[in-house]
């Protein structure tokens, strides 16, 4: 027997750019940093001035086609990272996720016990 599932319950966007605007009303950022192309280090911080990687010496962006004199700066490996702080904020502000969060602490068990 087939259950009766209501078609509003499908919530997954069918674009990028539908899914990208649910991702921005929720509020939270992302993060992009560059990459070595052969995954050495990451131009953050202390490194983010770097043209080239600091291991391999692998250039870190794109060279421009053509002669042109002002271009604008394409890396070649990016990654995109979603921090932890505001998406744990994020779970504690419901009050159905905050007592699932801490379930582990409320409940402690005796490890001796099967």
């Amino acid at each position: 027997m087939l259950l009766d599932v209501d078609a509003t319950e499908n919530c997954i966007p069918k674009t990028y750019y539908e899914a990208k605007k649910v991702v921005s009303t929720l509020g939270l950022k992302d993060v992009k940093i560059d990459c070595c192309e052969a995954r050495c280090m990451l131009y953050y911080k202390e490194d983010i001035e770097l043209n080239e990687c600091k291991f391999c010496g692998l250039p870190r962006y794109l060279r421009p086609k053509g002669q042109h004199k002002t271009y604008k700066r394409v890396p070649i490996k990016r990654m995109f990272y979603l921090p932890i702080i505001p998406r744990l904020q994020r779970l504690y502000t419901s009050m159905k996720s905050k007592s699932q969060m801490r379930w582990h602490f409320e409940n402690i068990t005796n490890d001796d016990v099967l």
